[in-house]
């Protein structure tokens, strides 16, 4: 977390996809926490080691989680609204299936 922090510090991004995060239920969502970012995260549930997604955004374009029905299990949406324009749906869903 400590290089991720500094890459980011270092440009500045509004939106951050990461997978392979291995994330589960031991694991807070703040250990996952950037300053100035909301966390969006799905961990792999089914039993099987490795897998998840997380998806960091700027608190400017006020994020918030969309959860849509889908074969995929490791993917996570949000929308995000840009000043002057309409919503935008962000995602980060990798190649993989379950």
């Amino acid at each position: 977390m400590h290089e991720l922090i500094t890459a980011v510090e270092a440009s500045t991004p509004d939106v951050i996809g990461i997978s392979e995060t291995w994330g589960n239920d031991d694991i807070l969502e703040s250990e996952f926490s950037i300053p100035g970012c909301s966390v969006f995260r799905a961990d792999r549930n089914n039993g099987h080691r490795g897998g998840g997604v997380l998806l960091l955004v700027n608190n400017t374009f006020c994020p918030v989680e969309v959860k849509l029905n889908s074969k995929f299990c490791d993917q996570i949406w949000c929308k995000v609204k840009i000043k002057g324009s309409e919503e935008l749906y962000r995602s980060l869903l990798p190649f993989s299936q379950c």
